[in-house]
């Protein structure tokens, strides 16, 4: 069994954790979007301070540092004086956005809209189909969303999202079971 680190003191600034976790690892979109809502406890749309520093004891316990809490208020400190644009103590998703190493916006590999083929169709339909489960739902759904928006060079709130989300269910899901089938994505990738 690996030996655990100890960290007991404020981390060097060459040995930042933060920075060395998001050169080791890209976040799939969709993974992006179940982090969020798990951390999010009181559906708020962003981390208060409380929620923060139980991503940030998550995150360093998941790489096997364990931490005190000075060592939490450090990086706690440093990411909201980095990423905390409107300076709030609230990280928004688009702040969280700018702290984890998320891929790179897996639409950009292919033309937009009406120009896309149905290999590249069913090829971003499996992209976001994390679960393959044959439909796209939930965080899928807000990954997909939040990537076409990005696309266009816009930014969502959480509140915009949820509200295109749950739009978007309502014009593109036929069955009306919550979730969009590969032809539903396909008419939403064309019409966007």
């Amino acid at each position: 069994m690996a030996a655990k680190k100890v960290v007991d003191e404020k981390p060097e600034a060459e040995v930042n954790f933060l920075d060395q976790f998001r050169e080791d690892h890209e976040i799939h979109a969709v993974d992006f979007m179940r982090i969020f809502r798990a951390y999010d406890k009181d559906k708020s749309g962003y981390l208060d301070m409380k929620e923060m520093r139980g991503f940030l004891q998550d995150l360093l316990k998941s790489k096997g540092v364990e931490s005190d809490g000075d060592t939490i208020d450090y990086y706690l400190d440093s990411i909201m004086r980095d990423a905390d644009i409107d300076e709030d103590k609230k990280m928004e998703l688009a702040e969280l956005a700018n702290v984890l190493p998320i891929e790179q916006n897996f639409l950009q590999k292919f033309p937009r809209r009406d120009n896309r083929t149905k290999a590249e169709l069913n090829a971003i339909f499996d992209h976001y189909d994390k679960d393959n489960s044959g439909t796209i739902a939930g965080s899928e759904l807000e990954a997909l969303l939040r990537d076409m928006f990005t696309q266009e060079q816009q930014s969502l709130d959480d509140a915009q999202l949820k509200e295109y989300a749950a739009l978007v269910r309502e014009l593109y899901d036929i069955e009306e079971d919550g979730s969009l089938t590969r032809d539903d994505i396909s008419v939403l990738l064309t019409k966007f």
